[in-house]
């Protein structure tokens, strides 16, 4: 009888509690429908963009490749002439250094900077000091080996993802053989403008790693460890090393090299069908500028001869050419970066404020006419 009686108590509680959470108030939540809808709306937002990036991409390659047809000796001279400037100048200029920088990481070339450049590394840009020789690398070697070598100390696990990131802007600069003599002496014909080109430069991409990471606490690493040993000596084989760092390299050169001409056979069709439309020569050169180093750097010397006003502005411009390095520079980074999962918005933010500092520079420089 007891347990009829209790049976029952139990089922009417039951139905009470059902009558009282039909609609369960005391769990509602509005923030946990917020953060339940954030992502389907961000997938939302993320697809429209991409499908908007799709249909872009697909008009530019399908007018693109109407005008070559139409225009077939306008793509031929384009690619003739950027595999004749790769084989002439950017091979010689980027290859050696792009295995020696392969050799450098593989042989604990960055234990070594961490020894001699580490402290000061760390308080100038909060990055560990193994950084210190991808900085270096790419201050001597240029365009893409600065990222290219930070990319690969940190597949290596000489440092970390997050120092990757930083490191990657501020170490990724036009090498002194391309600044000086192929922009300063051989475009510009003044190897003095190419040595304050390379110096302002360097400068800038100091003082940008500085006030980005140096000075803010929250970008700064993981102070360094007094106990690092370094291994590379015991695992040290030469012929493993030359044989990694030439097939890396060629890879990675072949790379560059697709972009280049890529990059060139777009902006000559597009100049040419902005100058058909009646479009400015300045818009030209712009356009120029912001997508590929050398293509931009030429553009602005003709840019030079109009008047004194376009010949000081065009200067200026080179200045913040060679420390934005170009949108064919940055997908160069891209395809070194993506597969190892390395982000780009610092390096974006990176090379946004350097192109800044390094402007301001040169508008003083060129007030002052030192170039």
């Amino acid at each position: 009888m007891n347990t009829y009686i209790q049976k029952n108590n139990s089922v009417a509680d039951n139905k009470k509690n059902q009558k009282k959470n039909f609609f369960p108030i005391e769990n509602f939540s509005f923030t946990e429908i917020k953060n339940n809808a954030l992502p389907r709306n961000k997938e939302k937002t993320l697809q429209k963009k991409r499908t908007a990036v799709k249909i872009l991409l697909f008009f530019s390659v399908f007018l693109t490749s109407a005008y070559l047809l139409l225009h077939p000796s306008t793509a031929f001279n384009a690619v003739f002439d950027a595999l004749l400037f790769c084989v002439k100048t950017l091979v010689p200029a980027l290859f050696p250094f792009m295995i020696a920088g392969e050799i450098i990481i593989l042989s604990g070339f960055p234990m070594i900077c961490e020894k001699i450049f580490g402290k000061l590394f760390y308080r100038v840009f909060g990055i560990s000091g193994k950084g210190a020789s991808a900085f270096i690398v790419g201050a001597f070697c240029g365009f893409p080996v600065g990222a290219k070598t930070a990319v690969s100390l940190y597949e290596s696990g000489e440092i970390e993802k997050k120092d990757a990131e930083k490191l990657s802007g501020i170490c990724n600069n036009g090498g002194i053989g391309f600044i000086i003599s192929g922009i300063g002496a051989g475009i510009w014909q003044n190897p003095k403008f190419g040595i304050l080109l390379y110096l302002s430069q360097i400068l800038s991409a100091v003082i940008t790693g500085f006030f980005l990471f140096g000075m803010n606490k929250k970008e700064k690493s993981v102070p360094l460890r007094s106990d690092a040993k370094d291994t590379s000596e015991k695992n040290f084989n030469l012929s493993e090393v030359l044989s990694k760092a030439i097939s890396t390299s060629v890879l990675s050169i072949l790379k560059v090299i697709g972009f280049v001409v890529f990059f060139e056979l777009i902006l000559t069709v597009l100049s040419e069908i902005l100058l058909l439309a009646g479009a400015n020569s300045y818009i030209v050169s712009l356009i120029c500028t912001v997508t590929e180093i050398s293509s931009g750097a030429k553009s602005l010397h003709n840019l030079s001869f109009l008047n004194p006003f376009s010949s000081n502005m065009a200067k200026i411009l080179t200045f913040s050419l060679c420390a934005w390095g170009g949108f064919s520079v940055f997908m160069q980074f891209c395809a070194f970066a993506y597969p190892s999962g390395i982000g780009t918005k610092k390096y974006l933010k990176s090379k946004f404020v350097q192109s800044i500092v390094c402007t301001l520079i040169g508008t003083v420089l060129v007030l002052l006419k030192v170039v």
